[in-house]
């Protein structure tokens, strides 16, 4: 796994430890569907939504772009900065941990293309941030994780 997130961002990625062997192992078949990712949160403030891309540049879809999955946590409207955090929303606090899976479907569509297109297992799987909401109307965005609202100039 190729970690491409900002290394100025509040979180750190891993794989997590009991899921290390099968998704290193080339010929798991169900790497996808066994794939378990830690996210933490290195911070100080909360976190409402995180959202990152998992990318597979040596596998091409039939338009030729690479095959990727989307990663969210938090509610959906908290993707638009500066969407703010309401009572019920539940953050990732300083120092948790967060762990993401592939959502089924994804894992679905992935499993049946890859059989139908006789695709082999991908030696290389790369991260990438998107975005995140610290509930405040703050957060980053973009693979270069961009701080926002940027103050004016």
């Amino acid at each position: 796994m190729e970690d491409q997130i900002p290394k100025h961002l509040p979180i750190r990625i891993k794989i997590r430890k009991e899921k290390e062997a099968s998704f290193k192992d080339l010929k798991n078949a169900n790497w996808a569907r066994e794939l378990e990712i830690e996210v933490t949160n290195t911070g100080e403030q909360d976190i409402y939504f995180l959202s990152l891309g998992i990318f597979l540049p040596e596998i091409k879809a039939e338009d030729g772009k690479d095959i990727s999955f989307p990663l969210y946590y938090g509610r959906e409207e908290l993707a638009n900065l500066p969407a703010r955090a309401r009572p019920g929303d539940v953050p990732i606090k300083p120092h948790e941990t967060w762990i993401f899976k592939l959502l089924e479907n994804n894992v679905l569509g992935y499993e049946a293309f890859s059989r139908k297109r006789k695709w082999v297992s991908p030696k290389k799987v790369v991260v990438h941030f998107r975005r995140l909401n610290f509930g405040d109307g703050t957060g980053f965005e973009g693979w270069g994780g961009t701080f926002l609202p940027q103050s004016p100039k």
